[in-house]
């Protein structure tokens, strides 16, 4: 089974989507998005991808995936952002290392899939 790294300040959001990527055939982890927090999740939880909850354009998303990538223990995890404005900042958000942005809506399938083709990468 996949494991998801959740990353969110909204414990309802880290809720959701475990709810919904479970059925899907995803272990899912959680952690609240602190820099220093998320690091030591993926280092000991060892996910197959992270998914960013986040505004793609606050220095806080940027600061996690900087801090993700730069790090030689992490910095092969897909890392996507997950948010309501993350289309629309695409570029930065791949500027600052991110794997990939996936909208905020009710499209569990959808996101599943997205997951799943960053996992064959």
């Amino acid at each position: 089974m996949p494991k998801v790294l959740v990353l969110s300040p909204s414990g309802l959001v880290r809720f959701r989507v475990k709810k919904e990527l479970k059925p899907r055939g995803f272990d899912v982890v959680e952690g609240d998005g602190a820099d220093t927090v998320a690091n030591r999740l993926v280092r000991a939880e060892r996910p197959d991808v992270v998914l960013v909850d986040a505004s793609a354009s606050s220095s806080a998303g940027e600061r996690l995936v900087r801090c993700l990538k730069g790090d030689p223990l992490t910095a092969s995890t897909p890392v996507l952002f997950f948010s309501d404005d993350a289309l629309e900042a695409r570029s930065a958000v791949l500027d600052v290392g991110a794997d990939g942005v996936v909208p905020r809506l009710d499209d569990f399938d959808g996101l599943a899939e997205t997951l799943a083709l960053h996992l064959k990468r």
